[in-house]
């Protein structure tokens, strides 16, 4: 897996936010609208090595979407965005090494911190 950083939100606002901190963060991203085009998305670009992924979309949420990229990529980072409490996330997924959480909303030193530390494991 590579370091391109893959944002997975149905918010456009959201998704253009998080593009613009990679941008200055000198990081390649894309970004899409929910968990189905992002499995479409990972299984063409093997240089995708982090996946921001918004808990709460349309067609897949974020939740059956983690569960599908741990069948077919087991260590692919992940960090799921959620409104909801991180607590209450963490108790619906096991533990995993690979896995981070930020709630939101989020500060863009939160968000750069959570990059950082996820692509540095």
């Amino acid at each position: 897996m590579g370091q391109k950083i893959l944002i997975v939100d149905d918010e456009e606002m959201i998704r253009d936010l998080l593009m613009d901190i990679m941008d200055t963060l000198d990081l390649q991203n894309t970004a899409v609208s929910n968990g189905q085009i992002a499995l479409e998305t990972i299984a063409t670009d093997p240089e995708i090595g982090l996946v921001i992924l918004d808990m709460n979309m349309p067609v897949m949420d974020g939740r059956d979407c983690y569960h599908q990229l741990r069948i077919t990529y087991p260590t692919l980072r992940v960090i799921l965005s959620s409104g909801m409490d991180q607590d209450e996330t963490e108790r619906q997924f096991k533990p995993d090494p690979n896995l981070f959480f930020i709630q939101k909303p989020y500060s863009l030193a939160k968000i750069s911190e959570m990059i950082r530390s996820a692509l540095t494991i």
